[in-house]
């Protein structure tokens, strides 16, 4: 089926990278009249390149696929944060640009953030287009397009943000999937990819305000600090029990939820699409069609009515007395 581009289905990874402590830096810097705009002008041009850096420096075939063509790009910056995104053509791809933010948002802390007392935070999250999310071009008066992002899976991520700190990336569930079927793949994601789950949580406008699954991953690495130690919290990754719950959370029948698809994977787990959502995208086909029509017979109507028409007539211009 010869379908357009606006119609094929997508799948998305999202990202955003924020620093910790930047409101209270900006204010000391400002009291004690000591500039503090060339730290995040730094940030906001070298940490895409500290990211691309570590993805290549992953190797080419890290999970037993091909690395990811493309890495990470910035979608848009929103205050102190970077917002990224990259199309997914396979779930694999998803543990890559992964491993590599877990990377980028720990080089980055530890080197250029961290004499400044400041360090960053990061979530993952993922969107499929164009059913429920969409991808738009606004053009705000007298400047370029800009590209965004729409739906309640992009709202997803700004709700799983706050849950960010220097240990944890937040995940939506679905790429939580997409990296514990990645680690069954590749020794290679077992050793980088650390899941971690806390109870499930009420995020405001998410999940028709069932509870949401509140997996992250684990920038330690699974390491126990001292504090883990004192309270006994395991860091041991589970796998079977993630994945029968992350099952059951898509069985649960919340509106709107479904395992996630990717049509270009080479995993068949994968490229299952729900008939609803099939439906729902011939339904908006049709529509299309419908406005489509419209226009053009609306057009042609016009076009026809003027042929039709009799001309106006000519007002006759008044002369002059002699």
């Amino acid at each position: 089926m010869n379908l357009p581009e606006k119609f094929k289905f997508r799948y998305r990874l999202l990202a955003s990278a924020d620093i910790i402590g930047s409101t209270a830096f900006k204010s000391n810097r400002a009291v004690e009249m000591e500039p503090w705009a060339p730290v995040f002008g730094n940030f906001f041009k070298e940490f895409p390149e500290v990211l691309a850096s570590e993805l290549n420096g992953l190797g080419p075939r890290l999970l037993g696929e091909e690395a990811p063509s493309q890495c990470l790009e910035v979608w848009k910056f929103v205050g102190d944060e970077i917002l990224f995104s990259a199309e997914l053509r396979r779930h694999q791809d998803a543990a890559y640009h992964a491993i590599a933010f877990k990377k980028a948002l720990n080089a980055y802390s530890e080197g250029t953030l961290k004499r400044h007392g400041l360090g960053l935070k990061g979530t993952i999250w993922g969107a499929g287009f164009p059913i429920a999310n969409v991808d738009v071009e606004t053009r705000p008066p007298g400047s370029a397009g800009v590209r965004d992002f729409l739906g309640p899976a992009v709202d997803l991520g700004f709700r799983l943000a706050p849950t960010a700190d220097a240990r944890r990336i937040p995940l939506s569930v679905e790429v939580a999937l997409f990296l514990i079927k990645a680690k069954d793949a590749s020794s290679a994601a077992a050793k980088e990819v650390h899941l971690q789950v806390d109870p499930p949580a009420v995020l405001k406008g998410i999940n028709a305000g069932r509870s949401y699954p509140m997996f992250w991953l684990d920038r330690m690495d699974g390491d126990r600090t001292a504090e883990d130690k004192l309270f006994n919290r395991s860091r041991a990754f589970d796998r079977d029990v993630m994945l029968e719950y992350i099952e059951k959370y898509f069985d649960s029948g919340t509106p709107g939820v479904h395992r996630p698809f990717i049509e270009t994977d080479t995993n068949k787990y994968f490229t299952s699409i729900p008939e609803k959502t099939l439906q729902y995208r011939n339904r908006l086909i049709e529509v299309d069609a419908d406005i489509g029509y419209a226009k053009a017979t609306s057009a042609s109507s016009r076009a026809s009515i003027k042929k039709v028409l009799p001309a106006p007539p000519q007002r006759r211009r008044n002369r002059k007395p002699m």
